[in-house]
């Protein structure tokens, strides 16, 4: 009866490597190199309980070689979240000059220029005071504060950031709007890299986040929309149609 064959194993780097430095040849040499092509002969194939050396199969090798390719190493250069590495140590100043106005600016809504006294077109201000501190970013449109945008630094979460600007929103001053206790409907929180976006009319709604500022013309069709006048009108209707069920 023929022996079955051996089973294989898998000889260690380091253990094979002690054993080709007792060879005579490579302790009269003492060289690295050669340790080191025999540790590349050792992994690349295995040796059997008998001492045989087999070589895998060149599908298996290319198996291997297609799960090396997927391990692709993770950027360093990007915090969790998308944002840069280099915004860590980032200051609130410089994140608002150099995230946070550039992003205001692209969806229309300029620095109020200075010496100028009234725009009718729409424009941001910077630090207007209210009752309970200075706002980071007023948004105006038609002459009065429809925003308000409340800016911090990167590491800081926008979310929380937004009770921040409620508080401003109840202090603004001269403001034609009143919803509830606040005077201004639309609130944003960003840290630059995430929006967060409050409508306060109804005190239903709640916080979402947002891929971008809203445009003048957003603000101005989401003021013109009649929430309440909508719902009355759909309780008007009626509900006796031969296609509705009961």
């Amino acid at each position: 009866m023929e022996p079955s064959s051996a089973p294989r194993r898998r000889i260690e780097p380091a253990r094979e490597c002690r054993s080709e430095f007792r060879r005579p040849s490579l302790m009269r040499s003492g060289s690295r190199s050669a340790c080191a092509n025999a540790l590349g002969q050792t992994t690349a194939g295995f040796l059997d309980l008998e001492g045989r050396h087999s070589v895998p199969s060149p599908d298996a090798a290319e198996d291997e070689k297609g799960r090396a390719k997927k391990l692709t190493p993770i950027p360093r250069d990007r915090l969790r979240g998308g944002a840069p590495a280099d915004a860590v140590s980032e200051p609130e100043w410089r994140t608002r000059k150099s995230r946070i106005d550039p992003k205001l600016q692209a969806t229309g809504w300029p620095l109020f220029p200075k010496g100028t006294t009234s725009l009718r077109t729409p424009y941001r201000t910077e630090e207007e005071e209210t009752d309970n501190g200075p706002a980071d970013y007023p948004l105006w449109l038609d002459r009065h504060v429809t925003a308000i945008v409340e800016a911090k630094k990167v590491q800081v979460g926008a979310q929380e950031v937004l009770r921040q600007a409620e508080r401003y929103a109840r202090g603004l001053r001269g403001s034609p709007y009143a919803f509830g206790d606040y005077r201004c409907p639309f609130l944003y929180a960003t840290n630059a890299e995430i929006i967060w976006f409050r409508d306060v009319r109804d005190p239903l709604n709640l916080s979402r986040q947002v891929a971008a500022f809203h445009t003048p013309s957003a603000l101005r069709e989401m003021l013109d929309c009649d929430f309440d006048g909508a719902c009355e009108r759909l309780r008007a209707l009626s509900n006796e149609h031969n296609l509705l069920r009961p």
